[in-house]
């Protein structure tokens, strides 16, 4: 980024296309069933690295079920600051 923009990015991943017919997506469990594979998906799981085309200093990993802890990641995405040497992550 050539401004040096100040952005927090959040990604949310429930592992399917949700707006087609339930079609796995590249972080789909292998052999996860859905109406367009009955029969379970083939493909091994994709583990994304989100930034990994940018630098990033601040990386964490939530579950939507706990909403006081996303609370407190959403918030120290908005708060940090860029630095570094400081690259954070959160257990899931």
């Amino acid at each position: 980024m050539r401004r040096n923009v100040d952005l927090t990015y959040i990604v949310m991943d429930n592992q399917i296309y949700g707006l087609t017919t339930g079609q796995v997506s590249p972080t789909s469990r292998k052999g996860m069933k859905t109406k367009s594979t009955p029969h379970g998906s083939v493909e091994n799981q994709s583990t994304p690295s989100h930034g990994h085309c940018v630098r990033r200093h601040y990386v964490a990993r939530g579950f939507s079920g706990q909403q006081k802890h996303l609370v407190a990641l959403i918030k120290g995405a908005i708060e940090h600051r860029d630095s570094p040497s400081s690259t954070s992550s959160a257990p899931a």
